[in-house]
Formats: structure tokens, C-alpha cells, sequence
């Protein structure tokens, strides 16, 4: 049916954004716009990283309230 078929095409689209999302060379981080809240990050946004970032410091360049 046309239902299964849209279920299908969008089971295969978000498959493809998460492989993108994950493996992406970027950091992304997905963040609440009410909030400002984090609440998604790809692997290379959350690895050590050289100066650490610090919660505050995103808001305060404007990702949050």
C-alpha cells in the first residue's frame, strides 16, 4: 500500500541520515531551540578534544536562551 511504501522510504532516509550524522568529519550537535539543551551529538562532537569545550561556552555563542 502507499502507507508501507512511505514507512519504507522514510525508514531508508533516516537510515541514511544517521550514517551521514555519524560519520560525519564535522562536529554536529543537535540542540533544543527552547532550551538550548543538547540533545543529539555525532562522535566527533563529544571526542577529547584539545581545548575542552565547556557547556556554558555554547550558549554563551548563541546556542542557547
Amino acid at each position: 500500500t502507499q502507507r508501507k511504501q512511505a514507512e519504507a522510504a522514510l525508514r531508508e532516509s533516516e537510515s541514511r541520515f544517521r550514517t551521514l550524522f555519524n560519520s560525519a568529519a564535522a562536529a554536529i550537535m543537535v540542540h533544543d531551540k527552547d532550551t538550548g539543551e543538547i540533545v543529539e551529538a555525532n562522535r566527533r562532537a563529544i571526542e577529547p578534544r584539545k581545548r575542552p569545550c565547556r557547556p556554558e561556552r555554547l550558549t554563551r555563542r548563541g546556542f542557547g536562551p
